[in-house]
């Protein structure tokens, strides 16, 4: 399948980079398979000695099939950043940004944040956004994410000319983090996890997000929205493709579910509706495989809901529902209760850095007894970042344990 006629590049990447999927071997020491063993056995033990009549993926069916559960489900999105924070037990011998360079240690890191704090399942989240897929150089960062430097990539539709949609599995770093992914399946498999709880991917960012961080720029793209609206369709008919390949190559590799940072919201949909023509391209091919939903944290988001169903952008043989954060959470539910959609809700981040964890529980309180009027709803952290204290990241996951019984 042809590239990019005008590759970008990653300044500082590692010396797999580029290199396919099926060609990546990362082999574990004697003494790092000693250490997966008992992350995986202390998981498994979590759930046992729980006390707790299902298991997460018991619970994770029943809630996403409307029926009868014990407890909400908790659906906790911590980024890499976190899930590196809590494998480096020692203190900052570890940057987030070793977890882009090595998907080792991109596995045994969600594997550590799971089993240290008892989560209902992990959330693995990219290594690296597509930005120097449209033709831009990024950077290698220690404290984060590959970051654009210089110029975007798409400033006229002359630009987008030969521009082709290359196969994630060879491209980038993204071999690295499906080759994670799969890993992570097959640990599961191993050690027995995967018996009693889900394995979600993160594909990366929708086609309004992707169009407008990585390929445009917000600036222009929002002036291209009336200017130039076809430049603005163009470039997501590319970042929708690469999505559906991103998205198809994680179901590949053992996700049973995919979620989709979404920024509905960032830009008003009256007038905008084809937008979602996008989203509706990306629910038919992935959401008829495995559940998928998407993640919002904008406000705004909420004036998006009725186009989106009544689009098919979410609904029967698509998206599933949402994960909302910054959303009004009554609101989201009741649009979710209505339609029958899966719906979860976190507290605001900065509640979740900053405020006393008195706080944190009755945010929590206030969500799991609105979202038990709905069976499809289960309730959301988010979103744990490298500053979040580890004492309050503990005591949101009791609360939610503790307030989301039946």
């Amino acid at each position: 399948m042809p590239g990019s006629a005008k590759p970008g590049r990653l300044e500082g990447a590692p010396d797999w980079y580029g290199v396919p999927l099926s060609q990546l071997e990362f082999e574990w020491s004697e003494k790092e398979q000693l250490e997966i063993r008992e992350y995986c056995r202390r998981i498994v033990r979590n759930i046992a000695q729980s006390g707790e009549r299902m298991s997460p993926r018991q619970r994770w069916e029943a809630t996403l099939e409307g029926r009868n559960h014990d407890r909400l489900f908790v659906e906790c999105y911590y980024f890499n950043p976190y899930a590196a924070r809590a494998l480096d037990v020692l203190g900052e011998t570890l940057k987030p940004g070793d977890l882009c360079r090595d998907p080792k240690r991109l596995v045994k890191a969600h594997l550590a944040t799971v089993a240290r704090y008892g989560l209902d399942l992990p959330v693995l989240y990219p290594i690296s956004y597509p930005v120097e897929v449209w033709g831009a150089t990024a950077v290698m960062m220690d404290y984060g994410n590959p970051a654009l430097v210089g110029e975007y990539p798409i400033r006229s539709l002359a630009d987008l000319e030969g521009l082709e949609v290359p196969d994630p599995r060879g491209t980038g770093l993204n071999p690295g983090y499906l080759w994670a992914c799969g890993e992570m399946k097959r640990l599961f498999g191993e050690h027995g996890v995967d018996r009693v709880m889900p394995l979600a991917v993160c594909i990366g960012v929708d086609p309004l997000g992707t169009a407008g961080m990585f390929m445009m720029g917000w600036a222009e793209f929002m002036k291209a929205l009336r200017r130039n609206p076809e430049l603005c369709q163009r470039s997501m008919d590319l970042a929708t493709e690469w999505i559906i390949r991103m998205g198809q190559a994680a179901i590949e590799v053992g996700a049973d579910c995919l979620v989709l940072c979404s920024y509905a919201g960032f830009a008003p949909i009256q007038g905008q509706e084809w937008i979602l023509d996008h989203y509706v391209r990306i629910g038919q091919a992935l959401g008829s495989q495995v559940p998928c939903w998407y993640a919002m944290t904008y406000e705004r988001a909420l004036d998006w809901f009725p186009a989106m169903w009544e689009r098919g952008a979410v609904g029967p043989g698509s998206f599933r529902g949402w994960f909302c954060a910054d959303v009004d959470y009554r609101q989201a539910i009741d649009f979710s209760r209505e339609h029958d959609l899966y719906c979860s809700c976190a507290l605001p981040d900065r509640v979740l850095c900053n405020d006393p964890v008195s706080v944190i529980e009755d945010e929590i309180r206030k969500r799991c007894q609105y979202g038990k009027s709905h069976a499809r709803f289960s309730i959301g952290i988010a979103a744990v970042d490298y500053s979040t204290p580890p004492q309050k990241l503990a005591a949101a996951v009791a609360a939610a344990r503790r307030y989301g019984r039946f």
